[in-house]
């Protein structure tokens, strides 16, 4: 397969060493307009339009600037590249994804990076949760703490929100993987702290939702979420009850370079899966590849239809700040020139 990267910052150098490992990878091509060390990339282009148009591009994969997404997904698909892979978020606003959808055909094989699906945790977090639904035990709550360590890029702290930071979390919250199908959001709370440096901006969230599934009563999910930190914290601990018995099913993602699922009984015994929090990346990388490839589809992924909904949702849910274009379009001309 020849490949096409958009973009070779810190997520694109990553998708660029796993698909140079990849044996179903002949070639890949980067695009990404600040960047000339050929050393590194012999085929490195400043713009897509260098690369030959005799040359069979199968896949693209999207690892620039959020704010540029629509426009290299349209130069995508205008040069006939139906298998794609997308950072989240996939586009930034109604009109964008209008735009994409209006030219996307039906046989397009799109995948938008929500990585944190890949996590083998998840997927024991999921059948423990399965299990005791089944064994009637109804979920009470959620609480969720979120941290960002501002201190490991403070460049990426200034431009990028928790709004963008928290696409994450509320697509395992809404979108299924957490809870399954929601039937029912509310939200009760929405208190944030704004960034002082840039206006419209925050560095601090607090949530506060109801949701309800159609075989569960209404439940709470507590969300706090911060860039003061002191390190990276994404951890998921829910409380599910029946009768006078209470279990506690707990996942944390990244924590000292693993993902964990615990269950604690009531009588304070613990089951904990662990598994290495390096291999999300490469997981869906590799297994987008062979969707590419043969069609044969992960049951996580996240597709540009899925995010398109999604993005409709958290605007209505008033949960998306716009991303200050202005600001981030500064930001790359500066780097370009």
């Amino acid at each position: 397969m020849n490949i096409v990267l958009f973009g070779y910052g810190k997520m694109g150098k990553n998708i660029y060493r796993i698909l140079k490992n990849n044996k179903n990878v002949q070639n890949v091509f980067v695009v990404d307009p600040a960047f000339t060390d050929q050393k590194i990339v012999p085929l490195q282009f400043r713009s897509f339009q260098d690369i030959p148009s005799d040359i069979k591009l199968d896949a693209a994969f999207v690892a620039s600037n959020s704010v540029t997404h629509c426009d290299v997904l349209q130069q995508v698909l205008a040069r006939g590249i139906t298998n794609i892979f997308c950072e989240k978020p996939m586009c930034l606003t109604k009109k964008e994804y209008q735009t994409v959808s209006n030219i996307l055909p039906s046989n397009a094989r799109f995948v938008v990076d929500y990585i944190l699906r890949s996590s083998q945790a998840l997927a024991a977090f999921q059948n423990h949760m399965q299990t005791l639904k089944s064994q009637g035990y109804q979920l009470k709550s959620c609480n969720i703490d979120y941290g960002k360590d501002k201190t490991k890029d403070p460049r990426r702290f200034k431009d990028i929100g928790v709004y963008e930071e928290l696409y994450h979390i509320w697509d395992l919250c809404f979108n299924g993987p957490l809870f399954g199908p929601i039937e029912d959001i509310r939200v009760l709370r929405n208190i944030y702290v704004p960034d002082p440096e840039i206006p419209g901006r925050c560095i601090q969230q607090r949530f506060k939702y109801q949701l309800k599934t159609p075989q569960n009563h209404p439940f709470i999910v507590n969300l706090n979420s911060s860039f003061r930190k002191d390190k990276l914290v994404r951890c998921f601990t829910c409380c599910l009850k029946k009768d006078d018995d209470q279990k506690v099913l707990s996942l944390s993602f990244d924590d000292q370079g693993e993902d964990r699922c615990m269950l604690i009984h009531s009588n304070l015994e613990e089951q904990t899966q662990s598994f290495p929090s390096n291999t999300k990346l490469d997981t869906i990388i590799n297994d987008s590849l062979t969707y590419f490839k043969t069609g044969k589809k992960s049951p996580y992924f996240h597709g540009a239809l899925d995010s398109e909904k999604f993005h409709n949702l958290m605007t209505q849910l008033k949960q998306v700040a716009p991303l200050h274009r202005e600001l981030i379009q500064k930001r790359i001309q500066e780097m370009t020139h």
